[in-house]
């Protein structure tokens, strides 16, 4: 081998060892970006109405009044058609306590719009029909909530209320919904009645 043919080769090596660390530096850009935007995530995931499946009862979430969601403090979004099959995932521990960072509830008066639940009002009425049938909203303000009691009967909660009426109402069984909701009624002054 010449002197020529082994500068060439070291030339060659180098230029190799250079597009290599191009290559190795756009992926670490690239994850970086993925792991930055997934943990940054801002606000609710939208529901994909008619797409999206309920995590709870595996049901195609379509009815833009009543669907909710869990965000971790990992970024995973847990989706669910109804205030229902939410406290029902709650309830059986899917996700700890302290490893949610969100909760999202559709607000009734303007379907397909997510609030935090902690700035929810929450009602029952048995003339409005959710997904499983317990005729659980959510509304962003106090005012649509006092109309929709004016115009449907029924009563105002809290969100542990909600949570409390799932489970004494013993929706368990995520497939189907309960045939309890009847027997489970909520006053807002007396808590939970059987």
């Amino acid at each position: 081998m010449t002197e020529i043919d082994a500068q060439r080769m070291v030339h060659r090596v180098a230029a190799g060892r250079r597009v290599l660390a191009a290559i190795g530096a756009g992926v670490l850009v690239f994850l970086a970006l993925i792991l930055f935007t997934s943990y940054e995530r801002v606000g609710p995931d939208p529901i994909r109405y008619g797409q999206d499946v309920g995590a709870y009862c595996g049901m195609i979430i379509t009815d833009k009044r009543y669907g909710t969601e869990i965000v971790s403090n990992r970024g995973k979004v847990y989706k669910f058609d109804s205030l229902e099959c939410l406290a029902g995932f709650l309830l059986e521990g899917e996700v700890a306590q302290e490893d949610i960072r969100d909760i999202w509830v559709t607000d009734f008066a303007n379907p397909g719009t997510l609030i935090s639940v902690e700035e929810a009002f929450f009602f029952q009425s048995p003339i409005l029909r959710s997904p499983m049938a317990a005729g659980l909203t959510a509304f962003a303000n106090r005012d649509d909530l006092e109309e929709a009691k004016a115009r449907y009967g029924g009563f105002e909660l809290g969100f542990d209320d909600v949570v409390n009426l799932v489970a004494k109402a013993g929706f368990r069984d995520h497939r189907q919904p309960s045939d309890r909701w009847e027997q489970v009624q909520f006053s807002s002054t007396q808590g939970a009645q059987q």
